[in-house]
């Protein structure tokens, strides 16, 4: 209802996904989104956060990115009510 924050350091662009969180900014819902601008996986060295994220910034979604040490944690909270806490990274790789 209020905030969606998201920490991943492999994140794809999944439309589905980004419906939903383009859907949540519509109503006026806060995205963020925390992820590295270090990567150690070949297929994400030569991406960068703002071509990732074009779509959700232009929604007005939140892109911060840690941009010297290499960030592993993955973890969702909505509304600092409900939190996962993880492994799973946001990427097709990680669905199959």
């Amino acid at each position: 209802q209020h905030k969606i924050r998201i920490i991943q350091p492999y994140i794809q662009n999944i439309k589905e996904f980004e419906d939903v969180l383009e859907d949540a900014l519509k109503r006026n819902v806060s995205v963020e989104i925390i992820s590295t601008r270090k990567r150690d996986q070949p297929i994400y060295k030569s991406l960068l956060n703002a071509d990732l994220f074009k779509r959700l910034l232009d929604a007005g979604a939140k892109v911060y990115e840690e941009p010297y040490k290499f960030l592993h944690m993955k973890a969702i909270s909505v509304d600092d009510k409900y939190f996962s806490i993880g492994s799973f990274n946001q990427d097709n790789t990680s669905f199959y």
